[in-house]
């Protein structure tokens, strides 16, 4: 912040469990202790697959659902609000995992969707209603609300920009006109053939999206610096 860059929260809608410390003792992702109290906490929010399975994401953690109805929903305004309470210096949230938003929940019922005879519940309004909330919550306190890794509009309403982490270049200005959008960087390899490298920049260049950082004084996307790489970064 002293220096003008401005500092997000990252945050999620649609996962819950990761590795972290639960009663005071460090818990990895598939630990029993987690799905022992994402249970008692949550278990009517858990989201399964046709086989009736708790869907796995990151670390562990499981996909949940944001619906209104069920006790996730209050858990996650809850920490909008404490986040805007107790860091108010920050610009604001980057709300990952929207792609869960194209995911059929067989463990719910919305009352329209169907596959076959099986009602279900499509997870684009839940977790577009979610984002909206934390939109409406941000906004009132001058915050903006970047998403990440998203195919479907539904949650694109309130959002002030995306930072989408597949590099979905040849999309964000259909799914985002008028409003910032970022591309995050594929791991590329910055030695030998720079091909996949000089690939990526010609895309890049097409869209007038340009890395911002120089290899030749810094890493960038943690990788060490390269001089063949930078002399590339530094002609486009």
């Amino acid at each position: 912040n002293d220096h003008g860059i401005a500092v997000f929260a990252f945050f999620n809608v649609d996962e819950y469990g990761g590795p972290g410390s639960y009663g005071g003792l460090q818990q990895e992702g598939d630990s029993p202790v987690i799905d022992q109290d994402r249970h008692a906490k949550f278990g009517d929010a858990v989201v399964k697959d046709p086989n009736g399975k708790e869907i796995v994401a990151w670390k562990g953690d499981k996909v949940m659902d944001p619906d209104s109805r069920y006790a996730f929903y209050p858990y996650l305004m809850e920490q909008v609000r404490r986040h805007l309470t107790r860091l108010p210096g920050m610009y604001g949230f980057l709300i990952d995992r929207m792609d869960w938003a194209s995911t059929i929940d067989y463990a719910h019922d919305d009352g329209f969707t169907m596959v076959g005879d099986r009602a279900a519940e499509n997870m684009a309004m839940p977790i577009a209603a979610a984002v909206q909330e934390v939109c409406r919550l941000s906004h009132a306190e001058g915050k903006r609300v970047f998403i990440n890794q998203f195919y479907r509009i539904e949650m694109l309403r309130d959002v002030d920009g995306v930072g989408h982490e597949n590099d979905y270049l040849p999309a964000l200005g259909y799914l985002i006109p008028l409003r910032p959008a970022a591309a995050w960087n594929y791991r590329k390899p910055y030695h030998g053939d720079l091909l996949q490298f000089e690939a990526q920049l010609k895309r890049r260049l097409q869209f007038a999206l340009f890395p911002h950082m120089i290899a030749h004084e810094f890493p960038i996307s943690q990788q060490d610096p390269d001089g063949h790489a930078a002399d590339l970064l530094e002609i486009y």
